[in-house]
């Protein structure tokens, strides 16, 4: 299976969210596809985190971010809000619910796999590559 293209925003708000948290405590990511909010977008990624190195807990964390399609564009906004955590077994049902009350039960979330590797984390946020050169 392939990584998910990103769109570009969305990769945008994924790098700012760098600055928030080290890659290499990014166990998982379940990405949902961008929805219209009039001249806005919206997307939302679902986060697992590892608590801290050598423990088997994860942090369950989501981040939204809104960016402007109008043709005077306005700043993104990104709200990064923490759920929880719980055992590692657990985040499968623990994001099924989250995304439940949510409302986003309606979409398939393409999920990725970082596992703390950075390289993992930076090839997900490059531009796509292709195309004549």
């Amino acid at each position: 299976m392939s990584e998910p293209t990103l769109v570009p925003e969305m990769a945008a708000a994924l790098a700012r969210l760098g600055l928030a948290v080290e890659p290499a405590l990014v166990d998982e990511l379940w990405l949902f596809a961008p929805r219209p909010l009039g001249e806005r977008e919206s997307s939302l990624v679902l986060l697992s985190l590892f608590e801290a190195p050598g423990v088997e807990r994860r942090r369950i964390l989501t981040l939204r971010s809104e960016w402007s399609r109008a043709l005077k564009p306005e700043p993104p906004r990104d709200v990064l809000e923490e759920h929880g955590s719980c055992p590692a077994e657990r985040v499968e049902r623990l994001v099924a619910g989250l995304v439940r009350r949510m409302g986003e039960a309606d979409q398939e979330p393409s999920v990725v796999k970082i596992a703390g590797d950075a390289e993992r984390w930076h090839a997900l946020l490059a531009p796509p590559t292709g195309g004549l050169a």
